[in-house]
């Protein structure tokens, strides 16, 4: 009986923080954000398939600046810098990378992954909030 109701509690409370957690990812699908990653790096990337995008994942996610070089350095990842503008096309949250396209600069049009802390709504800059009550966005 107790640990039916330990189940029960555990299940109950799990329901509650992850609705949060989902919420938050998925008010960006479909939006036109800027892209925000570390504020120390210049440089970001979107890979082009899925199998560079989980090493960009994993080289951002243990911020080892190295690696993330040199993946931002091969042929699968578009260079652009902090805050490029893109629209979201899909999240995956379980791989952490949401699929994204880009809508200014060199590389309009074009789409790929990134990891999915870059594109979050709460990620945005007081900046870029203020310019989208602006831009009614």
């Amino acid at each position: 009986m107790k640990i039916t109701i330990f189940v029960v509690f555990l299940l109950v409370f799990s329901c509650g923080i992850s609705y949060e957690t989902f919420a938050e990812y998925y008010e960006s699908v479909g939006r036109e954000l800027p892209m925000c990653g570390p504020y120390s790096w210049q440089k970001l990337g979107i890979a082009l398939n899925e199998r560079t995008s989980d090493d960009l994942i994993y080289a951002y996610r243990m911020r080892d600046k190295s690696a993330f070089t040199a993946v931002l350095e091969s042929f699968d990842v578009l260079r652009v810098t902090n805050n490029t503008r893109v629209l979201v096309l899909d999240e995956e949250l379980l791989k952490g990378r949401a699929r994204v396209v880009i809508t200014n600069g060199m590389y309009k049009g074009m789409s790929g992954w990134v990891p999915i802390e870059w594109i979050k709504v709460s990620n945005r800059s007081y900046r870029y909030e203020e310019e989208a009550k602006k831009n009614n966005i």
